[in-house]
């Protein structure tokens, strides 16, 4: 047998480095939001912490789900070419 094993293919390492990277942005944004928690700012993170609904506080993996989302929406708007300014109508 050649000692192939899955785990080594460019996709499962892929996953894994995926996987490292929304860890680390995971804590990332749970340390700002820590952070807006102790010194509110006037951005979306601090309305975020301060939200409510029905009465109830969202909770960190709320909030946390919500910013990844959000990110990942726009994502494509942001890395989407734009066109030349001269064909541009406004």
């Amino acid at each position: 047998m050649s000692g192939f094993r899955l785990a080594d293919t460019p996709i499962a390492l892929t996953a894994k480095l995926q996987e490292g990277r929304l860890c680390g942005f995971r804590h990332y944004l749970a340390a700002l939001l820590e952070s807006r928690r102790a010194a509110p700012q006037d951005d979306l993170l601090t309305r975020l912490v301060d939200a409510e609904v029905e009465g109830e506080r969202l909770s960190e993996e709320e909030i946390l789900r919500f910013v990844q989302l959000l990110l990942a929406a726009a994502t494509p708007a942001v890395s989407r070419p734009r066109p030349r300014a001269a064909a541009d109508p406004l």
